[in-house]
């Protein structure tokens, strides 16, 4: 099945507003996280950062040891900030332990769908295989 490079494109079109969709919140936390709480305050409509720093990422990395310029002021930095390397290991076990055990019962799932020959399960995988094949075709 070919297509026509004018549906090309529109598909073309449709995934990178699907991408973009998904990506334009990470981009802006990204460049709040890498500009000071000053800026990121007083220019609110603009796009691009007027200062760019790293002290934020300094003082949740070094635990709030090392303040850095943008926090010399600060007298007080919650205690949170103190238990970072705690809760980010808590996260990075619970994202592996839950991929892994997805990894296993998708499967066992998939093995068990596979030996059976059934009428629905047919169906199933050739519902599922089909997008597969139409992107690699096109």
């Amino acid at each position: 099945m070919r297509l026509k490079p004018r549906t090309r494109i529109a598909l073309h079109l449709a995934n990178l507003l699907a991408i973009a969709f998904f990506l334009l919140p990470l981009i802006a936390v990204v460049f709040a996280a890498l500009q000071s709480e000053k800026s990121l305050h007083a220019s609110t409509r603009g796009l691009w950062p007027p200062e760019w720093t790293l002290d934020s990422f300094r003082v949740i990395l070094s635990g709030g040891a090392q303040r850095g310029k943008v926090f010399e002021q600060a007298t007080y930095l919650p205690d949170n900030i103190k238990k970072f390397h705690y809760a980010l290991i808590n996260s990075t076990v619970i994202a592996v332990t839950v991929t892994l055990l997805t990894l296993i019962f998708a499967s066992l799932t998939a093995y068990a769908a596979v030996r059976l020959r059934s009428r629905w399960v047919m169906w199933l995988m050739g519902v599922n295989v089909l997008p597969g094949l139409c992107r690699s075709s096109c």
